[in-house]
């Protein structure tokens, strides 16, 4: 029997699977026995992919916002959905075949079939997810020393800190050399005048510089705090609230096109993101001038009080140099990167999708 396109259940679903042979209990058992095990599988590997983003943790700053150390993971549990999701996707299209079953509905019938399709689809995904998540820490790790998450910390964490000791030694620095540039000498005679003299007075423009460069450096700090906590938000809620949204709203025809978008964010938060930061601080981690001992020069290019947080002044243009990228440039690739991959993804899900109703279809005509 095969049944035409209905919109009795209001959805619409791929009327040209046949239904005339209908799935025993034991098979039926067995398909949610092998999904429930997949399931468990997903989530092991998950669970694997995790502790290897924090096992390789040698930290010892306070200030950064870590999962294992500060409680975060307590107010937003790291896959505190996934598992609830996954089995409520089995339960679901189980209970819609059993009860096409029960009121011997073909199209009812045929819309199970599809929910376990689209079931199969997303944890399929979830393995994928998995097992490109474990193959690039191994490699970050390989490569680093360090798994991606301990990588990010560090180097977000030495911007804030090298960025924040530059802003107070800039700020003191100004205050100083203005108070030395108001200095004035006055020489002169009762009734008869005198003459004075500002020795100091050039301290003025090393003053205004420093400004210059605390002022630039102020809205950096902000930036790299930001990116510090929206990364620590990012990693935890792509596994623990977007890819089980996605995997829920996957079983409703009408909102499989923005699970579609669910499924591919929770792949870019969750590893294009970290990578591309990996990326970022790996490119950085070669600049000399970060050097705790900086090679003296005989005849600098500016005076050495134009900024005044190192003996070596290159140092503190270097610095600033280091800070400024990360702050401005590369979140905006990072972004750039992550909206194609997410786009990509998303048109991978849809013809996922498309090849389970063309198989539909080939065993309908073969059949």
């Amino acid at each position: 029997m095969v049944c035409q396109k209905s919109s009795e259940l209001g959805w619409p679903v791929n009327t040209r699977m046949k239904t005339g042979k209908n799935i025993s209990l034991p098979h039926l058992v067995l398909i949610i026995f092998l999904l429930a095990s997949l399931a468990g599988i997903v989530s092991a590997a998950s669970d694997y992919s995790y502790q290897c983003s924090f096992e390789l943790t040698q930290s010892t700053q306070t200030n950064i916002l870590m999962p294992t150390e500060s409680g975060y993971n307590e107010e937003i549990p790291f896959q505190s959905l996934l598992a609830p999701a996954s089995l409520f996707a089995v339960f679901l299209s189980a209970l819609i075949y059993m009860l096409s079953k029960f009121l011997e509905s073909p199209k009812l019938e045929l819309f199970a079939k599809e929910e376990l399709a689209q079931v199969i689809i997303s944890f399929v995904f979830l393995l994928c997810l998995g097992a490109i998540f474990l193959a690039s820490c191994s490699l970050v790790v390989m490569v680093t020393g360090a798994s991606p998450q301990n990588k990010i910390n560090n180097y977000i964490t030495y911007l804030l800190n090298t960025g924040d000791n530059m802003i107070v030694t800039l700020l003191s620095n100004s205050y100083n050399n203005q108070l030395i540039a108001s200095k004035y000498i006055y020489r002169g005679t009762p009734f008869a005048g005198g003459s004075g003299r500002a020795p100091s007075a050039d301290r003025k423009t090393y003053s205004s510089i420093q400004e210059i460069n605390f002022d630039l450096l102020l809205p950096a700090m902000v930036s790299l705090k930001l990116q510090q906590w929206l990364l620590a938000v990012v990693w935890s809620i792509s596994i623990s609230w977007v890819l089980p949204l996605g995997i829920i709203l996957r079983l409703f025809p009408p909102t499989r096109g923005a699970s579609d978008y669910l499924l591919a964010m929770a792949f870019g938060l969750y590893i294009v993101i970290p990578l591309t930061y990996v990326i970022n601080a790996s490119v950085m981690s070669g600049n000399t001038f970060m050097s705790s001992e900086p090679t003296p020069i005989t005849t600098p290019a500016v005076p050495i009080a134009s900024i005044g947080t190192s003996p070596n002044p290159l140092v503190d243009f270097g610095r600033l140099a280091y800070i400024y990228p990360q702050a401005v440039f590369f979140p905006n690739i990072s972004i750039i990167i992550f909206i194609a991959a997410v786009n990509a993804m998303a048109r991978a899900l849809q013809a996922a999708s498309g090849v389970m109703e063309n198989y539909s279809s080939f065993m309908e005509r073969y059949s």
